[in-house]
């Protein structure tokens, strides 16, 4: 298509990385939140909602694998939403 008004379905996608508990007392049940995708899909005509999908972010102490568990969980977001019709992206099989 040659303009966004003739596509079908809008993809939006969010990243939230929500403020944890400072000092949580964990044994009373208290957890750090994760970072999160989320992936909602609409349909343009109408904006509603058709799919809403999340995929967290692995908590990580470096760098390197916080950005390995970011483009992981970016990854299995994909693999859901392609999940939803039965076909992968390309690429991606």
């Amino acid at each position: 298509m040659s303009t966004p008004g003739e596509a079908d379905l809008v993809f939006e996608l969010q990243l939230s990385a929500p403020n944890g508990p400072s000092n949580a007392d964990k044994e009373k049940g208290a957890s750090d939140p994760l970072p999160m995708f989320r992936l909602v899909i609409y349909d343009r005509a109408t904006r509603y909602v058709l799919w809403a999908l999340t995929e967290s972010v692995a908590p990580a102490a470096k760098q390197k694998t916080h950005d390995h568990n970011f483009d992981e969980a970016l990854a299995e977001l994909v693999l859901d939403a392609g999940g939803l019709t039965k076909s992968l992206p390309s690429g991606m099989r």
